[in-house]
């Protein structure tokens, strides 16, 4: 299969990593509080009901939370092969632990990360900048069956006649726009929907060839395999930036998409100025940081701890003590495998701001609001007005400007007043 530019592969993990963390944090999160409700769960793999307990917003919590401080330390160049199979097992079973979780790119991610855990952390480079990666030609398939798969899964009628376009332009009516245009130049509505039903396949493929051209030839020493791999690129972003124009309830499944393939598709070129400065940046810090000796090191191990009591008092969910413990935990096992009382001052540093950016987000975002409100809304109807009384008033507590339940309280106060005593 040849090699691989090293860039491509660091920077494709790096970015991967990172916006995992914030999707973990952000768009997982708030949805922590649906699990367990009514004792009743149904995992993805009925082996694994048969291993747990009942899964519960705080076990789901802990999970997601130190799956996200894991995935932004590997983002940062902290901890190691160790780490990124540890993150494969947390983020699978954050989905796996029960079909409450239906998003299928989910187990895609999984595949991804399972690559990532493959790969070696550091491939040895030629002199050219070339790396032997096998792992990242195996992710260059596994995106080209998700494609293929999704290929064939619109090959139906309803989706090559355009029935599926139609419905979803009925939620919000954002393709009519250029059903406008299209009638314009003569076009009817049937032929529009049935050209849009078409071209939505024709995309798939076209991204399929793309992956599998770079797969084949992964130096592109053939003029074919970079027009393939732009018209991937090109095909692959229009497709992604499609669906979140229309609004799809896809979670953060399309930058996922966009990231992989303008790394993966797109030129080298500034992967590698990216990854110069980069590394030449972490040079300078990390001369800097073992030229201040031990003390800089022991200010760093105790930030860390400071950095870890802040995010235990402002995080107020359940479990969020995971983000704490797991910062630490990587800190510790880091440092260990460094073995070098030097390193330790760059890794405490890196951490501190994996702690800071985890409490920022999720104290500054509607995580917590979101958490509460969704809990209140399961309580109410599950006829527990009490506790779903004290979940709207945490709700209201963090609500952002001009939001908030406060119309719910009213009716549950109603409500329980009318009860009979």
């Amino acid at each position: 299969m040849g090699a691989v530019d090293r860039a491509r592969v660091a920077s494709v993990e790096r970015l991967v990593y990172g916006l995992l963390a914030f999707d973990l944090w952000l768009e997982m999160a708030p949805h922590a509080s649906r699990y367990g409700a009514g004792g009743l769960n149904v995992a993805h793999f009925s082996w694994l009901d048969d291993i747990q307990g009942l899964p519960d917003a705080s076990t789901y919590l802990a999970v997601i939370l130190a799956s996200g401080v894991v995935s932004l330390g590997l983002s940062l160049g902290v901890g190691g092969r160790v780490a990124r199979w540890a993150l494969f097992g947390l983020y699978t079973y954050g989905w796996a632990m029960s079909q409450l979780d239906s998003y299928q790119h989910h187990f895609f991610l999984s595949i991804v990360l399972f690559n990532f855990a493959l790969a070696d952390p550091e491939p040895e480079p030629q002199p050219s900048g070339q790396a032997c990666a096998w792992a990242y030609q195996l992710l260059l398939v596994s995106i080209a069956i998700v494609y293929t798969y999704t290929g064939f899964s619109k090959t139906e009628e309803a989706w090559l006649m355009g029935d599926v376009l139609v419905r979803i332009n009925a939620s919000g009516g954002k393709l009519e726009p250029f059903l406008a245009l299209a009638q314009g130049v003569g076009l009817s509505p049937k032929s529009f929907w049935w050209l849009g039903g078409h071209l939505v396949v024709l995309a798939q493929w076209l991204i399929v060839a793309g992956y599998l051209a770079v797969f084949f030839d992964p130096r592109r020493l053939r003029r074919w395999t970079g027009w393939l791999a732009y018209a991937g690129l090109a095909t692959a972003i229009g497709f992604h930036v499609g669906a979140e124009y229309l609004e799809l309830r896809i979670g953060w499944f399309s930058y996922y998409m966009i990231i992989l393939a303008v790394v993966m598709l797109g030129p080298a070129g500034p992967w590698r100025v990216l990854a110069r400065i980069s590394q030449g940046l972490l040079a300078v810090v990390s001369r800097a940081f073992e030229g201040a000796g031990w003390i800089v090191s022991v200010l760093s191990s105790v930030g860390v701890l400071v950095a870890a009591w802040a995010s235990l008092t402002l995080v107020d969910l359940p479990a969020s003590g995971a983000v704490a413990i797991s910062a630490i935990s990587v800190t510790v096992y880091a440092c260990w495998c460094r073995g070098d009382l030097r390193s330790i001052g760059l890794i405490g540093a890196k951490l501190i701001c994996v702690l800071f950016l985890a409490t920022l987000s999720l104290t500054q975002s509607a995580v917590h609001y979101d958490f509460y409100r969704f809990l209140g809304g399961d309580l109410v109807r599950r006829g527990e007005l009490i506790e779903a009384l004290d979940a709207y008033g945490l709700a209201n507590t963090w609500a952002p400007p001009g939001e908030g339940r406060q119309s719910k309280v009213r009716k549950i106060v109603t409500d329980l007043r009318g009860r009979p005593r």
